[in-house]
């Protein structure tokens, strides 16, 4: 259990020094997608362990995706923020991901676990993130080219 804390901390530790250019050059949905893709990547290596290996692949994995996402979210959440609300906005992005994401994650996954038993939930979570990302991306590239669309008919009516 060490030795993974040491993979998944190391990751996360290279991606927080890393983050800012990785947002900069996918901007914050192309770090939302490659958060949730490396997510469905990292539960599809717990489904088929069968060493140690893996294991130390996912959590390699794991902070990777924390370190990515979070200092993104963060600076996201900053960003849009109403002026003086950059604290209150910040508070409920981490009440969300340690308070409610955690512990509904704890109970639901407890449950689901005992009923389908540990690797099958892996490989459901692995196929959903998958499915979530290619939403997402579908989503965001049509809100991108309808924001692109908003944009350039502003500039033609000034």
């Amino acid at each position: 259990m060490g030795v993974s804390r040491v993979f998944s901390s190391g990751a996360g530790a290279v991606m927080f020094w890393y983050s800012g250019p990785l947002k900069t050059l996918l901007g914050s949905d192309g770090v939302t997608f490659l958060s949730l893709i490396t997510v469905s990547l990292r539960f599809f290596c717990y489904a088929v362990m069968d060493s140690p290996i893996y294991g130390y692949i996912g959590e390699t994995i794991r902070g990777f995706t924390f370190g990515c996402y979070w200092s993104t979210a963060t600076v996201y959440a900053s960003e849009i923020a109403p002026e003086g609300a950059r604290a209150t906005m910040l508070l409920l992005l981490n009440g969300s991901y340690n308070g409610i994401g955690r512990s509904t994650g704890a109970i639901v996954g407890g449950k689901l676990q005992s009923i389908i038993g540990t690797a099958m939930i892996f490989h459901y979570a692995s196929a959903a993130f998958f499915v979530l990302a290619c939403t997402f991306a579908i989503y965001t590239s049509k809100f991108s080219s309808r924001r692109a669309l908003g944009a350039t008919r502003k500039e033609k009516i000034q």
